[in-house]
């Protein structure tokens, strides 16, 4: 079947275009796009977290902070603060100088468990020991599509810059991705103000910025790519409310990267800015004026996830190959008005098929329904039985009446060539019976005999079948359009009708895979 909201997609896509192109072409596009070099806030996207039952992503690293972490030195000189959990797996390091993980960050396991970054100075020597603290993970990520998140408590105080952010392992400024980067209630001498490889987003109609940001810096080549986006005071204010607050990124190398905040797009970065370096999670909190009061940085969770990668397209060269890797699908027919008329049996006329076929039906009835009420579906109904009848157009998978007046010359002679409602007349009082062809796509003949379990079938028989069943299972009715095929090999149909829509397939098919040149079969 076509369901309801992949059919309404359709529908509207159909209004869009004015009725004369398909659902493809009439995708919107991203909510937002940028061109090289610019940064773009959209607030009206949405993104939840993966969902913990969808196997399209894997949970790569999570901690609640709900278990105890030791504080302790693995013998490493350069980096000898790290937190391990009871039984002894490292989880976090302190990369910057503080030698003692205790004093930079604790864990409080009560309660849903909170991490606390303390706010510490930048040493003096800031190009020996620029950080005393950066809460490092031990596990590094690169090499796919991934989702770095943190629900964090936005502190109020001024003067301390609390973020988390991605940087390359263990150090080096190859990457730095600031997925929450909070300066507080005022924005401080290195707030949201441009530098020369740092253009800000200030001044826009949607200022003024300050004290919130996301930012990316890269030293890799090109050198000294920045870009810094800035959340209007009227946004980050509301984030200080002493709650936590939930922070993304989607990072793909080469994809743009887009932030959120609980669940809401906040900015986009062009794709050049996602440069593709092993990536470490980090947390900070530091104190920007040396003493003031600042408070801690608080942390609920840090989770990551990653892209599974799509599973490989089965081996296939044939329909019924596809037909078991794709799937079956129900159909659930919306009867006519009238199934005793002729012309609206549903081996001639199927409301739903019609209307996926012909976008300028849909935008028709969709006017109607508009101007003068009713369901859409009578409407769609009345345009078959007024126009789509005397135009010769297609009304179901196994019925089109050009195609059965070229097929069936002594039916064209006794009724006229483009008597199309006296094709009609003659395929459900005798064509049916006698086992006529009247579709590309439906061949009976060659339908019972492909499928063994349609044996002996009498021919209006197994009509009715591929009508009711045979089309929404994949089967193939004729050499010239095979279902589950040509939703195999046109992933972008498979994107917008799900990979076991056929009866869409053949809409699309009929509707413009012809004209753009797509096979029906192999």
């Amino acid at each position: 079947m076509i369901r309801r909201a992949v059919f309404a997609s359709v529908l509207v896509a159909a209004v869009a275009g004015g009725g004369q192109a398909s659902a493809l072409e009439h995708r919107p596009p991203p909510a937002s796009v940028t061109t090289a070099g610019s940064v773009a806030a959209v607030p009206s996207v949405a993104a939840a977290l993966p969902d913990p039952g969808d196997p399209t992503w894997s949970k790569v690293f999570e901690d609640g902070f709900t278990q105890t972490h030791v504080a302790t030195t693995d013998g490493d000189p350069t980096y000898p603060a790290v937190f391990t959990t009871p039984e002894g797996r490292a989880i976090w390091r302190n990369i910057g100088s503080e030698k003692v993980m205790n004093n930079c960050a604790t864990v409080d396991t009560s309660g849903d468990g909170i991490l606390t970054v303390n706010a510490k100075p930048r040493n003096a020597d800031t190009a020996t020991h620029p950080w005393r603290c950066r809460i490092t993970s031990t596990s590094t990520f690169s090499g796919g599509t991934y989702v770095f998140a943190a629900r964090v408590k936005v502190h109020a105080s001024t003067g301390n810059l609390s973020s988390f952010w991605l940087n390359s392992a263990l150090g080096g400024a190859y990457n730095e991705i600031d997925v929450i980067e909070d300066a507080g209630t005022v924005s401080h001498q290195q707030g949201c103000k441009a530098t020369a490889s740092l253009p800000s987003n200030h001044g826009t109609t949607d200022g003024p910025y300050y004290g919130f940001n996301h930012t990316y810096y890269s030293s890799r080549s090109p050198k000294d790519v920045g870009r810094k986006f800035c959340l209007p005071q009227g946004r980050a204010t509301a984030l200080h409310d002493g709650g936590f607050h939930t922070f993304h990124v989607e990072w793909t190398p080469g994809v743009p990267m887009r932030f959120f905040v609980d669940g809401v797009q906040s900015a986009e970065f062009p794709a050049q800015y996602s440069v593709d370096s092993p990536l470490t999670a980090i947390l900070t909190n530091v104190d920007k004026q040396n003493g003031s009061a600042t408070s801690g940085f608080q942390v609920d969770w840090v989770k990551v996830w990653k892209k599974n990668p799509p599973p490989p397209p089965p081996v296939c060269n044939d329909n019924e190959c596809f037909r078991a890797q794709l799937g079956t699908q129900a159909y659930t027919y919306r009867p006519s008005s009238n199934e005793a008329n002729p012309q609206l049996t549903r081996i001639v006329f199927d409301s739903k098929f019609y209307a996926a076929t012909y976008p300028d039906v849909v935008a028709w009835a969709n006017g109607k329904v508009a101007s003068q009420g009713g369901n859409f579906y009578d409407h769609v109904q009345w345009h078959w039985l007024h126009y789509g009848i005397p135009w010769g157009r297609t009304g179901s998978a196994t019925f089109d009446p050009i195609f059965y007046m070229n097929a069936q010359p002594d039916v064209s002679a006794a009724y006229g060539w483009n008597n199309y409602a006296g094709a009609i007349s003659h395929y459900v009082s005798n064509g049916r019976f006698e086992g006529r062809r009247a579709s590309l796509a439906f061949d009976p003949g060659w339908y019972r005999a492909r499928y063994g379990d349609l044996a002996g079938w009498a021919n209006w028989a197994v009509v009715d079948h591929f009508t009711v069943y045979g089309l929404s299972e994949g089967r193939q009715g004729a050499p010239e359009f095979a279902p589950a095929w040509y939703m195999a090999v046109n992933s972008d149909l498979r994107a917008v009708y799900g990979s076991n829509n056929y009866r869409a397939g053949l809409s699309h098919w009929y509707a413009h895979g012809r004209g753009e040149g797509r096979p029906g079969a192999p």
